[in-house]
């Protein structure tokens, strides 16, 4: 299977709330960079994360474009969308969770770049435009963004 294949399935498996088949394609020591600042997460974090998101929209999808290949790494466009409709628990200590406002979010598009080793994810790294990613949801239902937080 090539690099762009294991991406394709990862991404698959995270819309369709697999995370066993999610998990088995990202390596032990996997680590996402961009989702927090200064901080890397983990496997089971990045997990955790992305369970959050299908938990609060269900019907979280994920646009994938520019997708290239080249050797052990993937990169591609990358962008989320889906309605509120769920309890969101975002991965931040002390944050409330928030409840469902029914509003649909459409972030823009993160440049990802995806590395792998012996078929699996080794390593993700996100370049989140401003209004992308975590703020980009709470500024889209309505809650307090990161940044007036201190988290950016």
């Amino acid at each position: 299977m090539s690099a762009k294949d294991t991406v394709e399935q990862l991404i698959k498996a995270l819309e369709a709330q697999e995370w066993q088949a999610a998990a088995a394609l990202l390596s032990d020591d996997f680590a996402e960079g961009g989702t927090l600042p200064g901080e890397a997460q983990t496997r089971e974090d990045y997990l955790a994360a992305q369970k959050a998101i299908a938990t609060a929209f269900p019907d979280w999808h994920y646009t994938v474009s520019d997708v290239q290949e080249q050797g052990n790494t993937v990169t591609l466009r990358l962008a989320g969308s889906g309605t509120h409709t769920g309890e969101l628990v975002p991965p931040i200590p002390a944050m409330p969770a928030i409840p469902a406002t029914g509003k649909a979010v459409t972030l823009p598009a993160d440049h990802a770049e995806f590395m792998l080793k012996d078929g699996q994810i080794t390593a993700l790294r996100l370049d989140t435009p401003l209004g992308g990613g975590l703020d980009g949801i709470l500024e889209q239902i309505g809650a307090v963004p990161l940044m007036e937080m201190g988290g950016q």
